[in-house]
């Protein structure tokens, strides 16, 4: 009869622990949840502030540059490396691609800052409104959401549904043995960058790297013709963003 009591009160405190672990875990989630959407619509005001102070200052690169720079040596003593100078300018982008904050709040709730931060990445509007839309209904993780990016899925599912034809999923296509196989060494990164005419390209390791995101994917090697075009639409793409220098 005791041991009957003693397994009946383990039943029973096991149960309690795993409700009131439920309980913590509910409340850890929603105070997360709260703290992203708070942080990602402070990020965009704030990018809201600078290009109306872009807008009132002269319409020009170097004065965004500026203006940022300045801003960042000012609030990082005060409120950390948070608002340095790149999260600075990803703010002003976050605000200038989508500066219709109806779209963010429907969003925000699945959809955290690193979301984003690749989203603007992306140059085409239509894309970026239709990634942003996808990736918080199908619940993207941000590694889904570059991969989908990176892979130009957007664009061959425009161009297959102009054709009458279905795009398979992206979980079916991340599952292509032709994409990745398993070994496989991490993937090379190619950074394009300019100097004065000069196009370079130099490489990195993308894997694990928290400050490199990939732009696009490609299965193999691309020609030098392929890289000058792609540093060039990223440079247009660069001034219509900051504004043309006089």
């Amino acid at each position: 009869m005791e041991k009957n009591k003693l397994q009946h009160h383990d039943i029973a405190t096991d149960k309690l622990f795993d409700d009131i672990r439920g309980i913590i875990e509910q409340g850890r989630g929603r105070a997360y949840a709260a703290v992203n959407q708070i942080a990602v619509l402070t990020y965009w005001h704030i990018g809201r502030r600078i290009v109306e102070e872009e807008q009132h200052g002269k319409a020009r690169a170097q004065y965004g540059t500026r203006l940022i720079k300045t801003l960042a040596e000012q609030l990082m003593p005060k409120y950390g490396n948070t608002f340095n100078k790149r999260n600075l300018d990803y703010f002003r982008q976050f605000y200038s691609c989508f500066d219709n904050l109806e779209i963010v709040n429907t969003c925000v709730h699945n959809l955290t800052w690193s979301h984003f931060r690749s989203i603007i990445q992306v140059a085409d509007p239509k894309a970026r409104e239709w990634y942003v839309k996808e990736a918080s209904e199908q619940m993207w993780s941000v590694r889904t959401l570059n991969r989908n990016i990176g892979t130009q899925y957007y664009g061959r599912r425009m161009a297959c549904a102009r054709e009458g034809l279905t795009l398979p999923s992206p979980d079916i296509e991340a599952s292509d043995p032709l994409e990745y196989i398993k070994n496989d060494n991490p993937t090379i990164g190619i950074l394009l960058c300019t100097e004065t005419d000069k196009v370079m390209a130099k490489y990195s390791v993308l894997n694990g790297s928290e400050q490199l995101f990939a732009a696009k994917y490609m299965a193999y090697m691309p020609t030098e013709e392929e890289l000058s075009r792609e540093i060039e639409q990223q440079k247009r793409f660069f001034l219509e963003q900051h504004g043309k220098g006089e």
